[in-house]
Protein backbone atom coordinates (compact mmCIF):
# COMPACT_ATOMS: atom_id res chain seq x y z
CA UNK A 1 0.00 0.00 0.00
CA UNK A 2 1.48 3.43 -1.16
CA UNK A 3 2.03 5.85 2.26
CA UNK A 4 0.16 8.59 2.47
CA UNK A 5 2.41 12.04 2.88
CA UNK A 6 1.82 14.69 5.04
CA UNK A 7 -0.14 17.77 3.87
CA UNK A 8 -1.01 15.24 0.44
CA UNK A 9 -4.32 15.90 -1.18
CA UNK A 10 -6.50 12.80 -1.29
CA UNK A 11 -8.67 13.20 -4.78
CA UNK A 12 -11.76 10.59 -5.67
CA UNK A 13 -12.47 10.57 -9.66
CA UNK A 14 -15.91 9.43 -10.19
CA UNK A 15 -15.23 8.50 -14.04
CA UNK A 16 -17.77 6.66 -15.27
CA UNK A 17 -19.60 7.56 -18.64
CA UNK A 18 -23.01 7.44 -17.04
CA UNK A 19 -21.67 10.73 -14.60
CA UNK A 20 -21.39 12.73 -18.12
CA UNK A 21 -23.17 15.81 -17.84
CA UNK A 22 -23.82 16.33 -21.21
CA UNK A 23 -25.43 12.81 -22.20
CA UNK A 24 -26.71 12.24 -18.60
CA UNK A 25 -27.73 15.97 -17.86
CA UNK A 26 -28.52 18.14 -20.64
CA UNK A 27 -29.80 15.39 -23.25
CA UNK A 28 -31.84 13.46 -20.26
CA UNK A 29 -33.60 16.68 -19.52
CA UNK A 30 -34.10 18.06 -23.12
CA UNK A 31 -35.61 14.89 -23.57
CA UNK A 32 -38.22 15.24 -20.37
CA UNK A 33 -38.95 19.39 -20.37
CA UNK A 34 -37.83 20.26 -24.09
CA UNK A 35 -34.94 21.70 -25.41
CA UNK A 36 -32.89 24.47 -24.36
CA UNK A 37 -35.45 25.17 -20.77
CA UNK A 38 -31.82 24.92 -18.63
CA UNK A 39 -28.21 25.12 -19.00
CA UNK A 40 -25.76 22.68 -17.91
CA UNK A 41 -27.76 20.29 -15.34
CA UNK A 42 -26.27 17.79 -13.53
CA UNK A 43 -25.89 14.30 -14.62
CA UNK A 44 -28.89 12.13 -12.19
CA UNK A 45 -27.07 9.42 -12.35
CA UNK A 46 -24.39 11.24 -10.63
CA UNK A 47 -27.09 12.49 -7.74
CA UNK A 48 -28.52 8.97 -7.88
CA UNK A 49 -24.56 6.98 -6.63
CA UNK A 50 -24.27 9.80 -4.48
CA UNK A 51 -27.69 9.04 -2.55
CA UNK A 52 -26.71 5.21 -2.82
CA UNK A 53 -24.24 6.10 -0.64
CA UNK A 54 -25.86 8.79 1.50
CA UNK A 55 -29.05 7.85 2.53
CA UNK A 56 -31.47 5.26 3.85
CA UNK A 57 -34.65 4.19 2.23
CA UNK A 58 -36.84 6.08 4.22
CA UNK A 59 -34.65 9.37 4.33
CA UNK A 60 -35.74 13.04 3.19
CA UNK A 61 -33.50 14.52 0.99
CA UNK A 62 -32.93 18.15 1.20
CA UNK A 63 -31.70 20.55 -2.00
CA UNK A 64 -31.80 24.30 -1.39
CA UNK A 65 -30.72 24.44 -4.74
CA UNK A 66 -32.82 22.26 -6.94
CA UNK A 67 -32.48 23.97 -10.28
CA UNK A 68 -33.97 21.95 -13.06
CA UNK A 69 -34.99 19.26 -10.29
CA UNK A 70 -32.29 15.97 -10.71
CA UNK A 71 -32.03 16.20 -7.46
CA UNK A 72 -35.75 14.77 -6.65
CA UNK A 73 -35.70 12.96 -10.07
CA UNK A 74 -32.84 11.31 -8.73
CA UNK A 75 -34.80 10.33 -5.51
CA UNK A 76 -37.64 9.14 -7.26
CA UNK A 77 -34.85 6.91 -9.92
CA UNK A 78 -33.33 4.87 -6.49
CA UNK A 79 -36.70 4.51 -4.52
CA UNK A 80 -37.75 2.57 -7.63
CA UNK A 81 -34.79 0.46 -7.39
CA UNK A 82 -34.29 -0.54 -3.92
CA UNK A 83 -38.11 0.10 -3.00
CA UNK A 84 -37.68 2.60 -0.89
CA UNK A 85 -39.43 5.56 0.68
CA UNK A 86 -37.28 8.33 0.19
CA UNK A 87 -39.00 11.91 0.35
CA UNK A 88 -37.64 15.16 -1.41
CA UNK A 89 -37.75 18.62 -0.27
CA UNK A 90 -36.50 21.33 -3.24
CA UNK A 91 -36.10 24.49 -2.87
CA UNK A 92 -35.49 27.31 -5.98
CA UNK A 93 -35.82 30.83 -6.17
CA UNK A 94 -35.88 31.39 -9.75
CA UNK A 95 -39.28 30.92 -11.23
CA UNK A 96 -37.75 29.73 -14.99
CA UNK A 97 -35.77 27.12 -12.94
CA UNK A 98 -38.76 26.76 -10.43
CA UNK A 99 -41.37 25.67 -13.95
CA UNK A 100 -38.44 23.12 -15.39
CA UNK A 101 -38.39 21.97 -12.24
CA UNK A 102 -42.32 21.09 -11.51
CA UNK A 103 -42.51 20.33 -14.94
CA UNK A 104 -39.38 17.25 -14.87
CA UNK A 105 -40.51 15.99 -11.59
CA UNK A 106 -44.85 15.69 -12.75
CA UNK A 107 -43.22 14.00 -16.23
CA UNK A 108 -40.82 11.60 -14.18
CA UNK A 109 -43.55 10.50 -11.74
CA UNK A 110 -45.86 9.84 -14.43
CA UNK A 111 -43.66 7.94 -16.33
CA UNK A 112 -42.45 6.01 -13.39
CA UNK A 113 -46.15 5.06 -12.98
CA UNK A 114 -45.32 4.93 -9.23
CA UNK A 115 -48.47 6.61 -7.44
CA UNK A 116 -46.31 9.11 -6.53
CA UNK A 117 -47.19 12.87 -6.07
CA UNK A 118 -45.65 16.41 -4.66
CA UNK A 119 -46.74 19.43 -3.26
CA UNK A 120 -45.27 22.96 -4.68
CA UNK A 121 -45.96 26.13 -2.72
CA UNK A 122 -44.07 29.70 -2.95
CA UNK A 123 -43.54 31.79 0.16
CA UNK A 124 -45.61 34.09 1.07
CA UNK A 125 -44.10 37.46 0.06
CA UNK A 126 -43.30 41.14 2.61
CA UNK A 127 -40.94 43.10 1.22
CA UNK A 128 -40.16 40.99 -1.90
CA UNK A 129 -43.81 42.90 -2.56
CA UNK A 130 -42.18 46.13 -2.27
CA UNK A 131 -39.21 45.03 -4.45
CA UNK A 132 -41.30 44.24 -6.98
CA UNK A 133 -43.09 47.56 -7.36
CA UNK A 134 -40.14 49.37 -7.46
CA UNK A 135 -38.76 47.14 -10.28
CA UNK A 136 -41.92 47.79 -12.32
CA UNK A 137 -42.40 51.59 -11.47
CA UNK A 138 -41.19 53.52 -14.69
CA UNK A 139 -41.35 56.87 -13.21
CA UNK A 140 -40.32 58.85 -9.86
CA UNK A 141 -44.18 59.69 -9.43
CA UNK A 142 -45.06 55.67 -9.07
CA UNK A 143 -41.56 55.38 -6.89
CA UNK A 144 -43.02 57.95 -4.49
CA UNK A 145 -46.33 56.07 -4.59
CA UNK A 146 -44.01 52.80 -4.09
CA UNK A 147 -42.32 54.66 -0.69
CA UNK A 148 -45.09 56.02 0.92
CA UNK A 149 -46.57 52.00 1.05
CA UNK A 150 -43.44 51.30 2.47
CA UNK A 151 -43.00 53.50 5.21
CA UNK A 152 -46.57 52.16 6.39
CA UNK A 153 -46.28 48.86 5.76
CA UNK A 154 -42.72 47.03 5.15
CA UNK A 155 -39.85 46.10 7.07
CA UNK A 156 -36.71 48.83 6.79
CA UNK A 157 -33.41 48.70 7.53
CA UNK A 158 -32.97 49.58 11.13
CA UNK A 159 -29.94 51.61 10.40
CA UNK A 160 -32.17 54.14 8.60
CA UNK A 161 -32.50 57.34 9.82
CA UNK A 162 -36.37 58.37 8.36
CA UNK A 163 -35.95 61.92 9.38
CA UNK A 164 -32.89 62.33 7.35
CA UNK A 165 -34.71 60.07 4.65
CA UNK A 166 -37.79 62.45 4.69
CA UNK A 167 -35.36 66.01 4.56
CA UNK A 168 -33.30 64.30 1.84
CA UNK A 169 -36.57 63.65 -0.68
CA UNK A 170 -35.78 66.64 -2.47
CA UNK A 171 -32.37 65.15 -3.38
CA UNK A 172 -33.87 61.85 -3.75
CA UNK A 173 -35.86 63.32 -7.01
CA UNK A 174 -33.41 64.49 -8.11
CA UNK A 175 -31.43 61.01 -8.78
CA UNK A 176 -31.75 58.93 -11.70
CA UNK A 177 -34.61 56.39 -11.99
CA UNK A 178 -32.18 53.69 -11.67
CA UNK A 179 -30.45 55.45 -8.65
CA UNK A 180 -33.80 56.11 -7.14
CA UNK A 181 -34.55 52.50 -7.09
CA UNK A 182 -31.32 51.02 -6.13
CA UNK A 183 -31.66 53.59 -2.99
CA UNK A 184 -35.30 52.29 -2.23
CA UNK A 185 -34.21 48.70 -2.75
CA UNK A 186 -31.16 49.27 -0.61
CA UNK A 187 -33.35 50.36 2.32
CA UNK A 188 -35.90 47.33 2.70
CA UNK A 189 -34.96 44.85 5.17
CA UNK A 190 -33.29 42.33 3.36
CA UNK A 191 -34.81 39.33 6.00
CA UNK A 192 -37.94 40.19 5.61
CA UNK A 193 -38.58 39.49 1.75
CA UNK A 194 -40.63 36.77 2.27
CA UNK A 195 -42.83 36.06 5.64
CA UNK A 196 -40.90 34.36 8.94
CA UNK A 197 -42.50 31.57 10.27
CA UNK A 198 -42.72 33.66 13.94
CA UNK A 199 -43.96 36.61 12.21
CA UNK A 200 -47.16 34.38 10.93
CA UNK A 201 -49.80 34.94 12.95
CA UNK A 202 -49.09 39.04 12.77
CA UNK A 203 -52.62 40.67 11.68
CA UNK A 204 -50.22 43.35 9.25
CA UNK A 205 -49.16 39.97 7.25
CA UNK A 206 -53.06 38.93 6.87
CA UNK A 207 -51.88 34.86 6.54
CA UNK A 208 -55.08 32.96 5.61
CA UNK A 209 -56.08 29.92 7.65
CA UNK A 210 -54.80 27.75 4.52
CA UNK A 211 -51.47 29.67 4.46
CA UNK A 212 -50.90 28.94 8.24
CA UNK A 213 -52.20 25.03 8.28
CA UNK A 214 -49.68 24.42 5.36
CA UNK A 215 -46.80 25.81 7.22
CA UNK A 216 -47.61 24.07 10.20
CA UNK A 217 -48.18 20.97 9.18
CA UNK A 218 -44.45 21.34 6.98
CA UNK A 219 -42.46 22.38 10.07
CA UNK A 220 -44.66 20.60 12.36
CA UNK A 221 -45.58 23.15 15.07
CA UNK A 222 -49.23 22.00 15.68
CA UNK A 223 -52.44 23.81 15.32
CA UNK A 224 -52.48 27.16 13.86
CA UNK A 225 -53.50 29.80 15.89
Amino acid sequence: MRKIRANQTIKTHWDKPKYNATRYGTQELNGIVGKGKFSYPKSVHLVLDTLKIMTGKNDIVMDFFAGSGTTGHAVLALNGEDGGNRQFILVEQLDDHIAVCKERITKVMKSANSGARFVYFELKQHNQNFMNDIQSADNTRKLMSVWNAMKANSSLDYNLDMKAQGDHMADFKKLTLTQQKRHLCEILDKNQLYVNLSSLNDRDHACSAAEKKVTADFYQTGKAK
